[in-house]
């Protein structure tokens, strides 16, 4: 049955999913460019004194390499080819088996698709409402999250009416909540609270992780609806990874969290900065080996973490401060906004969601593409 337009959200519930979540607060950006460090009081930069020392700063490798494949700087929402398309701060991205991307475009409230072709198109949304329906039709609030299924069933964690939504075969409908609170059960029985990020486990039929952000836990949700109370996380989870051994980032504690254990007092290899607010992270094997690729909640950069060890792949990691910009090119030149998902095609390539620029960029880097190609 379709659900109309009546529900409300109050609009402290959708800052909060704007400001904390969407990490679109863009203002920022000028301090990549005109941050200067400041003087302690009472003391004046003449030639006789010394300028304190600049910012740490940590930049990507020169030989990975950085492409936006859809979208640019400016929000908009347009359907197109490359840059031709526009998203508006664009969120939680999941790849399915054919290399299509999908997309949680939050502040247009839909849910988008890029072709391997790198054409962008709208499959579900028609603006800001919490409706059930035809695709074309349907209505979502601040969608943040997105998981894809086997059978093509697009899961989407519906943010702003707190629920998580299905589109399969052209139709949007509702799998569980709709309201805002916490509670088991199934179906609109169930509650969340600002959900942020969904993700399937494997097997047959499998089951739905769901960062519960406002309940500080990690919800499971069968596939015909039934949601559980939940496993509690060390602090507000965003972002949430599936697997045999799920996985969720927790940034106001600063660490990744899950079935394995806890990953924390991550620092970058070169500078020793401290990865502080963990924003997203995506498990990966190279060479035999298990690592995460991860962003940082505060900083534009793509992070390869070993133990607890992150290589800058591409853009710039800085403290005090950030390199928040958005430019293509070598992972050393590159610089990204705050990126909002991580995705990984069958071919080794990075897809990052940038928030911040309204864009979705492809990094390439060469030893995870090899004999791949």
């Amino acid at each position: 049955m379709k659900r109309g337009l009546q529900r409300s959200v109050s609009p402290r519930a959708a800052a909060t999913v704007i400001l904390l979540v969407l990490a679109a607060v863009q203002a920022w950006w000028w301090r990549a460019f005109i941050w200067r460090p400041q003087l302690p009081s009472g003391v004046s930069a003449t030639p006789m004194t010394p300028m304190p020392p600049g910012p740490q700063i940590e930049q990507g490798r020169k030989d990975v390499e950085v492409e936006t494949i859809a979208g640019a700087v400016e929000p908009g929402l347009a359907d197109g080819i490359g840059r031709d398309a526009r998203f508006d701060s664009p969120a939680g991205i999941a790849m399915d088996g054919a290399g299509n991307l999908y997309v949680a475009d939050s502040r247009n409230h839909r849910i988008r698709l890029v072709r391997p072709d790198n054409h962008t198109f709208t499959l579900a949304g028609a603006g800001e409402g919490y409706l059930d329906g035809p695709a074309s039709t349907a209505r979502f609030r601040f969608p943040c999250g997105v998981a894809v299924a086997e059978d093509g069933s697009v899961y989407v964690a519906d943010t702003g009416n707190h629920c998580v939504r299905v589109i399969r075969n052209g139709q949007v409908s509702t799998l569980a909540g709709g309201r805002q609170g916490y509670a088991a059960g199934s179906g609109s029985q169930a509650a969340f609270d600002t959900p942020l990020s969904v993700a399937l486990t494997p097997g047959s039929p499998g089951t739905l992780l769901v960062a519960d952000w406002g309940n500080s836990r990690i919800r499971r949700v069968s596939l015909d609806g039934q949601v559980d109370a939940g496993t509690p996380t060390p602090g507000r989870p965003v972002s949430v990874v599936g697997g045999s051994r799920w996985a969720v980032t927790v940034p106001d504690g600063g660490l990744v969290f899950g079935a394995w254990g806890t990953l924390k007092g991550i620092r970058t290899a070169v500078e020793g900065m401290a990865v502080a607010h963990p924003g997203v992270a995506l498990p990966i094997s190279i060479q035999g080996e298990t690592g995460w690729l991860m962003a940082d909640a505060d900083q534009g950069a793509v992070l390869l973490v070993h133990g607890t060890v992150a290589e800058v792949l591409a853009g710039g990691f800085q403290n005090p401060g950030n390199m928040l910009a958005w430019r293509d090119f070598s992972g050393e030149q590159a610089r990204f906004g705050r990126i909002g998902g991580l995705a990984l095609d069958g071919r080794g390539r990075i897809y990052v969601s940038d928030t911040d620029s309204n864009s979705i960029r492809r990094v390439t880097v060469p030893e995870l593409v090899q004999g791949k190609e």
